[in-house]
């Protein structure tokens, strides 16, 4: 991929930052107190719906044992968007749900948004390796909790009832597919109104269709998309799902399609590690498990991972050292562990017990080394959004030639 300069609207935030501070009159050098008994204020903006509950009673614990400390949560639709809205507007919450692997998140910290954590005790809490892979020029700006890591999900009672073996390959996949429709069942739920689920999809897809290696070289090489056969592989495997799923995926929304997996109308359900929560707070009744996104042989196949979700705290915060008091409480063993244990999602805080073993053979893959980084993480900060808005368009349309070459002009091949 030919490198570009910074984004106009990066440089203006980078300016508005430099010269106004993002709006915010407090120093980050010492905390504003109140006066005449008044609580601190703090805002943790949360762009993880998921967590939205548990991250509720876990603010509430935290505000009762903390009286001179008052944290609110802020959960909006799109996120992503809102919080880089809000710092270009001279918003900026206290502290941000971000995601430190992602280019978007290290220009953020090139403009100057996140204060550097680097020495600060409550990271001795956290697993090393997980916190040096988020390093951003060797110092640390973000505090990772949670790791995400993606396959299907398949609902085991059926699979039993109807002796399906579980795919161990990409022919297998086809198979219990075939199988599954011939059953009177749907054999995929998606989601696909929402880009974001597809763009995970479709990594996942590709690096187990080309191989890790190739798929990461092939998004970032000048190679013209429709010259790569395995690409073309990859879609053509998309299409087996796109084509197998409800017959309004495309109007089909997220927890939607989490219902109907858990209604046991869809026996299979592509996504990530965070959507077990969500299944079960749909009412699922049966026995579930998790298997990877299959590759043609099965030693080959490997799970997409990352940092899912991790804070980082305003470098013009009003109130540092309440902010910091908040994320250290978010560390603590016993707050990591009530966060897993409803979130589910493994926990990068030391001690936490890993207890969903409903994904424990996705999770294996990332303790045997059979994983590989969401090749997101390699692109510009657009390139993520670009590449959910062209599956999604790919899904609709089944056009693979509007796909190549959308492909083509957004990595400049």
């Amino acid at each position: 991929m030919k490198k570009k300069l910074v984004s106009i609207v990066f440089s203006c935030l980078l300016v508005g930052n430099l010269l106004s501070g993002c709006g915010k009159t407090g120093s980050s050098d010492s905390s504003s107190k109140p006066e005449n008994g008044e609580k601190v204020k703090i805002e943790f903006f949360n762009q993880k719906s998921e967590i939205k509950e548990i991250m509720d009673e876990i603010v509430e614990e935290f505000n009762s044992t903390h009286p001179n400390i008052e944290v609110e949560q802020v959960q909006v639709p799109d996120g992503g968007n809102v919080l880089m809205s809000r710092m270009s507007s001279g918003d900026m919450p206290d502290i941000a749900g971000i995601y430190p692997n992602e280019s978007k998140f290290k220009e953020y910290v090139d403009s100057g948004f996140f204060m550097d954590l680097t020495g600060e005790e409550f990271l001795d809490n956290l697993d090393s390796n997980v916190l040096d892979s988020v390093k951003y020029n060797e110092k640390d700006y973000s505090v990772p909790l949670t790791m995400n890591a993606y396959g299907i999900f398949y609902n085991v009672d059926k699979f039993k009832e109807l002796e399906l073996e579980v795919p161990k390959t990409w022919q297998d996949l086809e198979a219990v597919t075939a199988k599954i429709k011939e059953a009177g069942y749907i054999p995929f739920a998606t989601s696909l109104k929402e880009g974001w689920t597809l763009g995970h999809l479709g990594e996942a897809v590709v690096g187990n269709t080309m191989g890790v290696e190739k798929a990461s070289e092939f998004f970032l090489s000048e190679e013209k998309a429709e010259d790569n056969a395995e690409f073309k592989k990859a879609m053509e495997r998309m299409n087996v799902i796109f084509e197998n799923t409800e017959e309004d995926a495309l109007g089909t929304d997220y927890n939607t399609a989490a219902t109907l997996f858990a209604t046991e109308k869809a026996l299979m359900f592509p996504q990530g590690i965070w959507a077990s929560s969500v299944i079960d707070k749909a009412g699922a009744e049966f026995e579930y498990s998790m298997m990877p996104v299959p590759a043609d042989n099965a030693d080959d196949t490997r799970v997409a991972y990352g940092v899912d979700l991790a804070v980082g705290i305003s470098s013009s915060t009003e109130h540092p050292e309440e902010a910091k008091e908040f994320v250290s409480y978010l560390t603590q063993k016993e707050t990591a562990q009530k966060l897993h244990d409803e979130e589910k999602s493994p926990s990068v805080v030391k001690g936490v017990e890993a207890k969903n073993t409903k994904t424990l053979e996705v999770t294996d893959y990332l303790n045997s080394n059979k994983s590989f980084t969401w090749f997101h993480f390699e692109w510009l900060p657009s390139n993520d959004s670009d590449w959910q808005n062209m599956v999604s368009a790919y899904a609709a349309s089944g056009d693979f030639s509007e796909l190549t070459q959308t492909l083509n002009t957004v990595f400049e091949k």
